[in-house]
């Protein structure tokens, strides 16, 4: 019998790899924001459907494995949170 796929909880998505892969990289070249720091988008940010435009502004909500990641509210051009990495922000 195969093995059947996994879905859900234990299936890492495409967009999860890419964030931890590009923190490692950058996690060593530069220090980590704190929660509620201010930020903006350095570059536009793809997440599930949602395009974040270079230059929106957002507060860091959550600080993910020391700064390897990072969960940021943006207000604009919609209210919505998504994942960075620190290469993808910058202080506000």
């Amino acid at each position: 019998m195969a093995a059947a796929k996994s879905h859900g909880a234990a299936a890492i998505s495409d967009r999860v790899k890419e964030i931890f892969a590009r923190a490692i990289l950058a996690a060593s070249k530069t220090p980590p924001f704190a929660e509620h720091c201010r930020v903006k988008a350095v570059c536009d940010i793809h997440e599930s459907g949602e395009i974040i435009p270079a230059g929106s502004t957002g507060t860091i909500v959550h600080v993910i494995c020391d700064g390897l990641g990072y969960e940021v509210e943006f207000t604009s051009p919609k209210l919505v949170v998504v994942s960075a990495v620190r290469s993808e922000l910058d202080l506000a």
